[in-house]
This record gives structure tokens, C-alpha cells and sequence, in this order.
């Protein structure tokens, strides 16, 4: 299951009123270049995108209902006789495929956030749909994504105070769209963390349209679409032209697994700068607590890693984005960080070690026992299965 269009409709709604405006949002990068796909072959829907108006929808388009009738619509039909029109015909055998539009609402709802949508604001819920997907595409795809930072197309000033080697703005632009394209392919997911362009943003940011892959931009401070820098009002009116040049906009900082590593991604470091002060500390990620980040911001020109912050900007490596393979080098070799799975386990022993050492009133023993007993049995079970299934690594490797 690969998610293609991701869109929130209000939450007392109906399905069926947001079919059109998914079909209409759905686009397909084709290999090679060219006008993205916008008309699938099929289209598989339970009973309630059964609607005349669907079905009218997918006739214009020349996309196959696979969608059975509903009962009432089939006795409406029969009630009004031959005035009633031919029974609806599908493709039983392609309709079996449905199941896997159901797993995959169970796959995002394995996130606690999206299964029990507590979010007040649709913004942030959006982000965590987003997010997830993400994390579905960067499992599937073969292509090694990539990551950058800091592109700053058409800042006039930004060769002057990263000392870039470009004596104009359209000479500097021209090379990082050419640099950009050599290494990212058309179909490859690439990861921005933030500042992307600056100056008359409908002009800079139209820039941008002119790069391959798919776009995810996680804002800096000089985005347009910066929680830092802009207020609400400014991101809702600046986000459509960020979207319209193909870029996905995600929240200030992200986190998730590579590779069984736990990983943080966003335009600022723990520490540091590209001025004498830390700028932007509310906005930043939490402390320095062992996992690896990457992040963009300070302009620094020498490669990549210091301890657990990896400096991803184009200042630093060839003004191109870099293959997350030197990412996954880097997290490998640190010495103090363990792949999450191990931390898991360790820290589910612990909870057991802890439940064992308690103490509990009389009165709530038997209860207390009876659910740690049955806790217990689980958590070891679990346990027991996840050291069978990943064994622990030898540690003289």
C-alpha cells in the first residue's frame, strides 16, 4: 500500500463528497519527465462511493468503476422498472483487491495520534498523516532518498555570507538546480530541512519547480511557511504557493527509525549557528539526549558530523542533496546510540525488573496481582518473541 493523496475532510462528514476532490488531487510523477499521471485505470470503492455522482465522475474521466450497488439503489431500480436503467456491473475479481485500501488505514492507525484523533488543530493532524506516509514510502521505495538544507535559490546576499563561489544569484541558481538533478531522479524522496528560498517568494519558490523527486521541506527560519518567523495568517497564505511548486510541508521537527536507528530531522541543531548566539531555541529540538539529528542552519562548510548533530546544508556538501547511505554510516559508527529495538526491549525489562521490586496495600493485592500476572506473562511472551525474531548482535563484531 503506497499513499498518493492525503486529504482531511471534516469529521462528522461522509466518504463519498470527498471522492471528487481525491480524484482530483491525484498526481503520478511519470519516469522520464512529462505531465504527471491524473487517471488511474480503476477506481475500487466500498457500497458508499456508490452514488450517481461518483459513478458520472469516473464515466468523464474514462477511469472503470469497481464499486457495487447499494441494496436501496438496487430496489429503487427495480421498484421503477425499465425506467430504472441497466443493473451496475463491476469487476468482482479486481474488487477482492479492496482489502488492501483497509490495511492500509490500519497501517497509519498504528500511530496512537492517528487511531485516536485527539488533535484540535487539522494542521497538525495533517502533519502526523503526512508524516506517517512518509515513513510508508521510505520503506518501499528502493531508491535511496536524499537529504539537504539551506538551497537559498535567489537570496541575493547568501554567496556574500556563506562565501559561496558565485558572482550572481541566477549563476548560483542555475547550479544548484543542475547539481540537484544529477544526483535526485524523478521518482527519489528527498527530505529539505528548511530555507529554501528567499526574496519575492512567488518568483524563488517557482524556482524550485524545476527539481526532480519527490519534495518533503521541513521549514527553517527564513521559509515562508516558518513557525519561528511567520505568523498563522502568513503560512496559510504562503503554503499554496510552496505546494504549487511540488514541495510537501511537514512540522519543525520530525522524528521516526532508519534502520532500526531512532532518528531527528530539522533546519536547527541542538547548538550552534550561523551568528554568535543561538537563535530560534524555542523552536528547536529538545535537548541533547543521545539521538542522532540532522539538521541544516549554520552555514558550516566543514562535512557533516559532530557528535550526535549531522550537518546536512549544501554549503557542506558540493551543493547537492546527499544519499541518507552517509547518514546511515554515521549512526552505525556512534558509539553511545543502539538501534531502537534494543532500547525497547531493554527498557520493557526494566519494567518488569520494577513491577517485581513493588509494593502494593492489601487491599488491592489480589486485584494488583491478577493483572501484573497476566501483564507479566505478556511482556515476556513479547520479549521472548522479539529476541527470537532479531537476535541481539554480537557485540565483538
Amino acid at each position: 500500500m503506497r499513499p498518493l493523496v492525503m486529504l482531511l475532510g471534516p469529521g462528522q462528514g461522509g466518504d463519498s463528497p470527498m471522492f471528487e476532490h481525491v480524484m482530483n488531487a491525484l498526481r503520478v510523477p511519470r519516469l522520464g519527465g512529462g505531465r504527471p499521471r491524473t487517471r488511474p485505470d480503476r477506481a475500487l470503492g466500498d457500497k458508499a462511493y456508490s452514488s450517481r455522482a461518483n459513478r458520472k465522475l469516473l464515466r468523464r474521466r474514462g477511469i472503470q468503476a469497481v464499486i457495487p450497488e447499494r441494496d436501496d439503489q438496487i430496489a429503487n431500480r427495480k421498484r421503477r422498472g425499465a425506467k430504472g436503467g441497466r443493473p451496475v456491473t463491476y469487476d468482482t475479481e479486481a474488487y477482492k483487491r479492496r482489502n488492501v485500501v483497509e490495511r492500509g488505514f490500519n497501517i497509519f492507525k498504528q500511530w496512537r495520534a492517528l487511531a485516536t484523533r485527539y488533535d484540535k488543530l487539522a494542521l497538525t493532524y495533517r502533519g502526523g498523516v503526512v508524516l506517517r506516509a512518509i515513513t510508508i514510502w521510505l520503506k518501499a521505495l528502493r531508491d535511496t532518498p536524499y537529504v539537504t538544507a539551506d538551497t537559498h535559490f535567489d537570496h541575493a546576499r547568501i554567496s556574500e555570507l556563506a562565501e559561496r563561489p558565485f558572482t550572481t544569484v541566477d549563476d548560483m541558481n542555475t547550479e544548484l538546480v543542475r547539481s540537484w538533478n544529477e544526483v535526485v531522479s524523478p521518482t527519489d524522496v528527498v527530505l529539505h530541512l528548511g530555507d529554501v528560498a528567499l526574496g519575492p517568494i512567488e518568483e524563488s519558490i517557482g524556482l524550485t519547480a524545476q527539481l526532480n523527486g519527490c519534495r518533503y521541506l521541513v521549514p527553517g527560519n527564513h521559509d515562508r511557511v516558518s513557525p519561528a518567523t511567520q505568523s498563522r495568517k502568513a503560512i496559510e497564505r504562503f503554503a499554496p504557493l510552496y505546494e504549487a511548486a511540488g514541495w510537501t510541508i511537514l512540522p519543525e521537527v520530525i522524528e521516526g527509525t532508519r534502520r532500526g536507528y531512532r532518528i531527528l530531522a530539522s533546519h536547527y541543531p541542538y547548538k550552534g549557528d550561523s551568528q554568535e548566539s543561538d537563535r530560534h531555541t524555542t523552536h528547536r529540538p529538545r535537548w541533547d539526549d543521545g539521538i542522532p539529528l540532522l539538521h541544516g542552519h549554520t552555514h558550516a562548510r566543514d562535512h557533516g558530523p559532530i557528535g550526535h548533530q549531522f550537518h546536512v546544508g549544501v554549503d557542506a556538501h558540493g551543493y547537492a542533496p546527499i544519499p541518507f547511505t552517509v547518514i546511515d554510516a554515521w549512526i552505525r559508527n556512534l558509539p553511545d546510540v543502539e538501534p531502537w529495538l534494543d532500547v525497547t526491549i531493554r527498557e520493557a525489562r526494566q519494567l518488569v525488573a520494577d513491577f517485581d521490586a513493588s509494593e502494593t496495600s492489601n487491599s488491592d493485592a489480589l486485584f494488583y496481582q491478577m493483572g501484573y500476572n497476566e501483564l507479566l506473562i505478556a511482556l515476556e511472551d513479547l520479549l521472548g518473541a522479539l529476541d527470537r525474531q532479531w537476535p541481539r548482535r554480537d557485540e565483538s563484531c
